[in-house]
């Protein structure tokens, strides 16, 4: 029934999730901002991985609340550097590459 359809396209957004590169290297950005930000200059690329602390879900969600003092636009907030940031390192990436990565969380 309607209930296993739904159980069914949680676990498809899941999946994709947990194997999208677009996301990984989102948080990864926002771990290493994270870091900065609470603890400091970023490590050296060879202590990366070794040094960095973990964020947390309601620091995720802090995210949109941290608002920039001089950002791009008016109410230029934490949320939009990180993408600002992805973009950067993506320079060809394109609103597509989502709906290809993660179409499920479109349909939730």
């Amino acid at each position: 029934g309607e209930a296993l359809d739904q159980l069914q396209l949680l676990r498809r957004a899941c999946y994709e999730i947990q194997n999208s590169s677009l996301l990984r290297e989102l948080l990864a950005i926002i771990v290493l901002l994270f870091n900065y930000v609470n603890f400091g200059a970023a490590p050296e690329k060879a202590q990366v991985t070794s040094s960095l602390k973990g964020v947390d879900v309601p620091s995720l969600l802090r995210l949109r609340e941290t608002k920039a003092s001089k950002g791009d636009f008016p109410g230029f907030h934490m949320l939009h550097f990180v993408v600002k940031q992805l973009l950067k390192q993506r320079a060809s990436w394109k609103k597509e590459k989502v709906d290809e990565e993660l179409p499920s969380l479109w349909t939730l």
